[in-house]
Formats: structure tokens, C-alpha cells, sequence
């Protein structure tokens, strides 16, 4: 209704004609009247969305004159009333003026108009978890929890609505708290759950002329069939299922969102984090550094030909490892792909997500007896319990320590959406556009550390940890109090996905966190996605039921790595335990 109350010239006019600054001094003012305006409407349309409907519509009539609504009697008291409060005629003229520069604004500055209303919406909710903690110091700390819980249902919801709004990269953040059941609370990842990958869709229409306009010509040239109803919207991409003329049945990815405006949302994130830092409200992580950090990888994943040819290199990497017959990887359609459209083979199945979806609260779902059967371990895994589905996370782990230790290049998403199961058994890895490299040296590096992990040295592991300095990117990890202990624990909860004294405590649990007692001064932001990914694993295995160690049965891989390298081992191992398939390439 403002928008579009305001598009008429004589209001846009009007609009401008109400600001008239004079000099500086006026512009400054103009501009922290238009601030003030956005932090209203975003806490209104936060807390009080009807409320702010009705108060936008009063606002409008206020400057425009009761042609507007009407001339009925109760707009006549309304107006009235709001020309005798100086809040609500500083707010009437702010709406104007912000409403009036809206359409221009779209044009000329649209990442930055995005920021200033993100900031709008998001900053109320700061503020709430500011003033609730304030409140929870004087709550008896046995209620705390309780009191916490209750909020959290709250703060939960009203990020989901910032994020259905806004979309962009906030998707990918909700994404990662939706998959973190083991940092985040509970309220938290069953909202965000939710966005692994059923985000709202993107019109047909646009998606048609997005695919039109990668293929030069019409869809149906080169498709006998796309369905109307996308499997999948995500971030980044929107992705369908289709047939070609061939009669191959495909996925057809569809980016759905521009580079420039996920990279400036990244931006805006990494400002929320450093106000979270600065304020002691990020679980002692240092998230702005952990922002920062996606920076690196988003590039790629906005050109789906590159997609395309890390597609053929990781299924060649899975062939060599022997892991071709656990693991299957769409193959793309290199005449039909460009960089903004991504055709590959269509993997049947469902997604760990969809299995996920209709298990009661707390309880895994059944694994299906033919996963089951092709990913029995050789041997007991380390740390193993009874989960029926801890063969098919050995295969998870054989996969990405290969990517990560051997080939030094890995998959940084490994939410339950991106991993299919297919109907022989097989796992379906999807969506290879964010990936991380490591350098050669810090490639060496990461396998004397889980090495170290691996065997329970603390000692070795806080000498490791300590060591990182030396790396040409500098020290990696620093904490206010680097004891031993504290530099195992971290690195055991960083690199390896067996429960930790740290990675069971909740990032919001902002009390009893033992990172806000000793908080992270500096995280590596070469190794964030390394962290985040062993994250998004530990997550993963917590709600199938799975504890298994990620670090022990990496080990075989990165003594490989580091012999393959010509690099010092630290240590000869105590354990090998590991698929047969792993030990035979193992050098003798």
C-alpha cells in the first residue's frame, strides 16, 4: 500500500518536496529522519504487522490530506490527533519521504536499500534478546532454561519471517541452524529445517526465461518436458525435474538469485555478527571472521559451468577411492548447461531431509535394508554404537576425508537436503557449486591435526593447535586462556564429530557456554568450512543416532595424504580401523 500509494508523480513530488534540505546540516537530519523511520517500520511490521498496515495507511493520509481514505468522519479525528503528537508528524513525513525514494532507490542503490530494511526488521529482534538477557540474570538460574526455551520459540519465529522475506544468503544461514541440532536450540532448527529445501518458489514464468535465455532459443527445442512445480528452491537455485528430447529424464538447476545482492547480504550478515561480538552475544565464536569466510567460497556458485566441472572431477576422485559403487554424482549435460543454468541426470530417492521429515521428535527413521546392506563396515568402527545407520555415515566420512585430506578440495554443504538415498543403497551427493580449496600447507597441516585427534593426544593436539601460527596465513586459532585442555577440546570439537564438552553447548545458551567463559578471540578463516562442515556432519549424525568419530576413521587418509606429500607423520597411530576398501590403497 505505501509503495504503491507513492508511485503517483504528484506523491513522489510531494515526497521530496517534504524533505527540502537547505544545506548539510538539513540533508543530515533528512537522512537520520528516514533511519528512524525504517527502525519503526521494521519493529512494527515485526511485532505488529496489521497494526502497521492500518498506522502506514493513517501516516499517508496524514500528509497526503483525507483524499486519500476518504472523507469519512473518523478520518477527520485521526488526523487531527496525529497533528498534535510530534512523534507520529515526524513519522508521517519520514514514511513519505522513505516511500517516496523507494522506486528510485530500487534503481539506483538496491543492495543498499536491502541493507537499510534488513537492518530495520533485524535489529528489533537484537534488541528483544538484549533485553531477555538482561532479564534472565535476575531469573533463578533453574528457570533459566525454561524461560530461554520459551523465548527461543519467539526469536525463532521472527527470524524465519526476516529470512522468508529477505531470501538471498540469510536462506544459507537458516539453512545452517536448521542443520545444527547439536549448537542451536531446538525451536531454531525444527523452524529452519524447513529451509534445507523448501524455500518459497520462484515463478514458473521467470524460471522459463531464465532457462530461454541460457539456451538461446526455445525450451521446448531442447526439452520434451519441465515440470511446472520445482523439487527443490534453495538459496541460490531452483531446481526441477525434466526430460530431454532424447527422453533422459534430468534435473534442471536454475539460479534464482544474483551474485551481487548474496554477496552484499553476506555483508550485512557479517555486520550483525561483529554487532553480536562487540556485545558478547555470539556464543563466544568469533562469527564476524566465520562471515567472512563465505566470501571465499560463493564465487563459484554462481557459475554453474564450474559446478558442472567439479561434478566430473569428484565422481572421477569417488572412482579412484573405490567409492563409485557407495556413492553416486549426477553427471551434467554439457550442451544444454550454462552459467546460470545447471541440466545433469536425475538421481532417484529422497533426501536425508525427506526421511528425516516424518520421524517423531528425538527418533531416527528406519534405514532402509538395502543401505543397510551396502554400507556394513569391514571392521567395528571406533566409537561405534548399535545405529543401523552408522555404515552409511562410515561412507559419508570415506568421502569427505578424501575430498578434504587427499584431494585438498571439498563439498562445504553437507545438509540433509544435499544427500540423497537412493533406491539400491547408494548415497547421492548434490550440489557441488560451494566448495572450498586448501593450501598445500594448510592441507598438511589439517592431517597432523586429526591425526593427533585421532589418537588422543592431547598433548601433540595442543602442540598442533599452537603450531598454526607458523602457516603463511598466520595463526589460526587463539582463545583467551590457551590452556592445553581448552586447545584439545576445541580442535576435538572443530575437527572431529564424536561429542565434546563444547559441541553439545548451545551457541544461544549465552549463561553456562563454556566459549562465552573462554571465547574464541580468533577462529581460522581458512579452515571455517572445514569447521562448518564437520558441524553440519555432527548435526546430521546426532538426529540419525549416530557417534561415530569422523577423525578415527580419517586417519588411515591423512597418513596417506601426508606419505603422498613427502611430509613428516607425527606419530605412528594406535587405531586403523577403516573400511577394507581404504586399507588396500593404503602403501604397504
Amino acid at each position: 500500500m505505501g509503495i504503491l500509494g507513492c508511485i503517483n508523480p504528484k506523491n513522489i513530488v510531494k515526497g521530496v518536496v517534504a524533505l527540502r534540505p537547505k544545506n548539510a546540516k538539513e540533508m543530515v537530519q533528512g537522512v537520520t529522519l528516514v533511519l528512524r523511520t525504517v527502525i519503526v517500520r521494521g519493529a512494527m511490521r515485526t511485532f505488529l504487522p496489521p497494526a502497521w498496515n492500518l498506522l502506514h495507511g493513517a501516516l499517508l493520509a496524514h500528509r497526503f490530506g483525507p483524499n486519500l481514505l476518504g472523507k469519512m468522519d473518523f478520518t477527520k479525528v485521526v488526523l487531527g490527533w496525529m497533528t498534535k503528537v510530534p512523534f507520529m508528524n515526524m513519522l508521517s513525513k519520514g514514511v513519505v519521504v522513505t516511500d517516496s525514494a523507494v522506486p528510485l532507490l530500487h534503481l539506483l542503490l538496491p543492495e543498499q536499500l536491502r541493507s537499510l530494511f534488513y537492518t530495520g526488521r533485524a535489529l528489533p529482534v537484537f534488541v528483544c534478546y538484549m533485553v531477555k538477557r538482561a532479564q534472565i540474570g535476575l531469573v533463578k538460574e533453574e528457570q533459566r532454561a525454561a524461560q530461554w526455551a520459551s523465548f527461543h520459540e519467539f526469536g525463532a519465529a521472527k527470524a524465519a519471517e526476516v529470512v522468508a522475506d529477505f531470501q538471498g544468503f540469510y536462506v544459507k544461514g537458516a539453512q545452517v541452524m536448521g542443520g545444527a541440532a547439536q549448537m542451536m536450540p531446538e525451536a531454531y532448527v525444527r523452524v529452519f529445517s524447513k529451509t534445507l529445501d523448501h524455500n518459497a518458489p520462484v515463478a514458473f514464468e521467470q524460471i522459463t526465461k531464465t532457462i530461454e535465455a541460457s539456451l538461446g532459443g526455445s525450451m521446448s527445442e531442447v526439452f520434451e518436458s519441465v515440470d511446472v512445480a520445482p523439487v527443490a528452491t534453495a538459496s541460490v537455485a531452483q531446481v526441477h525435474f525434466g526430460v530431454l528430447k532424447d527422453k533422459r529424464e534430468v534435473a534442471v538447476k536454475v539460479q534464482i538469485c544474483a551474485k551481487r545482492r548474496m554477496l552484499s547480504d553476506v555483508r550485512n550478515m557479517r555486520s550483525t555478527a561483529v554487532l553480536l561480538k562487540a556485545v558478547g552475544m555470539d556464543g563466544g565464536m568469533d562469527l564476524p571472521t566465520i562471515a567472512k569466510a563465505y566470501l571465499d567460497v560463493l564465487g563459484d556458485e554462481f557459475d554453474f559451468r564450474v559446478e558442472a566441472e567439479k561434478l566430473k572431477r569428484f565422481a572421477k576422485v569417488f572412482e579412484e577411492a573405490n567409492l563409485s559403487d557407495k556413492i553416486a554424482l549426477p553427471a551434467p549435460v554439457d550442451d544444454a548447461t550454462g552459467e546460470k543454468l545447471l541440466v545433469m541426470t536425475k538421481l532417484g530417492g529422497e533426501t536425508l531431509s525427506e526421511l528425516l521429515a516424518p520421524a517423531p521428535e528425538g527418533s531416527a527413521p528406519a534405514c532402509p535394508a538395502a543401505a543397510a546392506a551396502l554400507h556394513v563396515p569391514a571392521k567395528p568402527l571406533p566409537g561405534g554404537g548399535t545405529s543401523e545407520w552408522e555404515g552409511v555415515f562410515n561412507t559419508l566420512f570415506l568421502a569427505w576425508g578424501h575430498m578434504m585430506l587427499v584431494e585438498g578440495t571439498f563439498h562445504t554443504d553437507p545438509h540433509p537436503g544435499n544427500i540423497l538415498l537412493l533406491p539400491d543403497g547408494r548415497l547421492g551427493l548434490l550440489d557441488f557449486g560451494q566448495t572450498k580449496t586448501l593450501k598445500e600447507a594448510d592441507r598438511k597441516y589439517l592431517c597432523r591435526l586429526i591425526l593427533a585427534i585421532a589418537d588422543d593426544n592431547d598433548r601433540v593436539v595442543g602442540e598442533v593447535m599452537r603450531n598454526s601460527k607458523k602457516l603463511s596465513s598466520g595463526e589460526q586459532f587463539r582463545m583467551r586462556e590457551a590452556t592445553q585442555e581448552s586447545l584439545a577440546m576445541t580442535a576435538r570439537t572443530f575437527f572431529d564429530t564424536r561429542p565434546t564438552a563444547l559441541s553439545e553447548v548451545n551457541l544461544f545458551d549465552l549463561n553456562n557456554s563454556p566459549l562465552v567463559k573462554n571465547p574464541m578471540l580468533k577462529t581460522s578463516e581458512e579452515f571455517s568450512m572445514c569447521i562448518r562442515t564437520i558441524y553440519l556432519l555432527r548435526g546430521l549424525m546426532k538426529r540419525f543416532g549416530v557417534h561415530t568419530s569422523a577423525a578415527k576413521a580419517w586417519q588411515p587418509l591423512a597418513r596417506l595424504a601426508l606419505q603422498n606429500a613427502g611430509a613428516a607423520d607425527i606419530r605412528p597411530p594406535k587405531t586403523h580401523f577403516i573400511a577394507d576398501r581404504v586399507v588396500e590403497v593404503l602403501p604397504k
